[in-house]
Formats: structure tokens, sequence, C-alpha cells
């Protein structure tokens, strides 16, 4: 059976009233709220835009974290780093022999 717009329109309409009673009783509006359109609609907008808010400030402090976790770098494994890059060169041990085998 085909679902007339008549049909999808009231199963659209149960599942979001039935959404707003599922809401704990923190979350979920006053039943005055619920009753009224128009401050059904405010609710929905600020809940909306609170959510938005959240997760605009959730994703930009999951970058500015990742932004320090890739610029620090301690100073002894800098230190480190650089006599082992210093050490590996043309002559200077096996680095330089097994890129075309054994100098003769």
């Amino acid at each position: 059976m085909d679902q007339t717009d008549i049909q999808t329109y009231l199963l659209q309409f149960i599942e979001f009233y039935s959404s707003i009673y599922e809401l704990d009783d923190v979350q979920r509006p006053s039943d005055d709220i619920i009753e009224d359109d128009e401050a059904l609609d405010a609710w929905c907008a600020d809940r909306a835009a609170n959510t938005r808010d959240k997760l605009v400030e959730y994703y930009k402090q999951m970058d500015e974290n990742h932004a320090k976790a890739h610029h620090k770098v301690p100073i002894r494994q800098g230190k480190q780093n650089k006599q082992r890059i210093g050490s590996v060169g043309p002559g200077t041990g096996s680095a330089s022999h097994s890129i075309g085998g054994p100098k003769k």
C-alpha cells in the first residue's frame, strides 16, 4: 500500500510529538509549550541553536587539541633525532651501503 501525502504527514507529526514526549523531564518542554505551536517552534529552534553551538564549540576544541598535539616535540627527542639524522649520510655507516650494496 502506498502512502498518500496526508498519511506521510500524519506519520511525521506522530514521530515528532513522540520524540518530544520521549525526552526526560529535564529536557522536555512543559505541556503549555507543547500545546502552543508557536512556542514549540521557538523551543525547537532554540534547542537546535544550542545543539549547533555545542557542536561548533566541540569541534573547535578538537581542532585546538589536534593542533597542540602535533606541535609538541620534546626537546630531548628533537636532539636525538637531529643526531641520528646527522649520522646518516654518504659514507657514514650502513645506511649508505644498504642502498646500492656494499662499496667496493
